[in-house]
């Protein structure tokens, strides 16, 4: 666990200057839009019904739909303060699930698990075949959909132990998810879209 750990933390800049980018090293200057993402679990879409997704303590998929290449940055918690916060308008920069350093994972997400951390977010990207965090890209004339497996997490907040869903004792998962971009001289960012839900689970 202790090379995991070494080889899964980076800092937030780093991962947001390559979001940031363009393969051809342009900084990309895109308007506000909505986060199109659903979760599947054993090959049906799961309704997101009042931000709220109710699934069984089996594996489930959250599933991007992006237009171009692109990544988000996606806090998970058991606490629900960085829920709360996104959902009342607080800016980025004062949410809790995003004041600390981001957290980048091995490329195709070959273990399927997800991070826990009350201050630090989740680094996911696609940035084309060889370089992505999702296990699942499909590509059409509308764009790319981009789907990352979870069948375990990791609760950094814990003892960074590998859990299997069925064995976790929380019975929801609260979840904001931020596009960005930043300034010319990569000193601030720039918040693209939020969203926000909660994983119950149900069973």
């Amino acid at each position: 666990m202790e090379g995991i750990m070494k080889r899964i933390t980076i800092a937030l800049l780093t991962a947001a200057l390559v979001s940031s980018c363009s393969g051809s090293g342009q900084k990309k200057n895109r308007k506000s839009e909505f986060i199109d993402l659903f979760l599947e679990q054993e090959g049906r879409i799961v309704n997101i019904i009042d931000d709220t997704a109710e699934i069984s303590r089996k594996q489930f998929r959250f599933v991007f739909n992006f237009r171009h290449p692109d990544s988000v940055l996606l806090n998970a918690s058991f606490n629900p303060e960085s829920f709360d916060s996104a959902r009342s308008g607080t800016p980025l920069v004062q949410i809790p699930g995003f004041i600390n350093n981001g957290i980048a994972e091995e490329l195709f997400n070959a273990e399927y698990f997800m991070f826990i951390s009350d201050d630090s977010p989740n680094y996911w990207y696609y940035s084309d075949d060889s370089d992505s965090r999702f296990d699942s890209v499909t590509k059409d004339e509308n764009g790319y959909t981009c789907r990352r497996t979870v069948s375990s997490f990791i609760d950094l907040d814990g003892k960074a132990e590998k859990l299997e869903i069925s064995k976790i004792k929380q019975d929801t998962i609260y979840i904001v998810i931020v596009m960005i971009e930043w300034n010319d001289d990569f000193t601030k960012m720039i918040e693209r879209s939020r969203r926000y839900l909660k994983i119950k689970f149900i069973l």
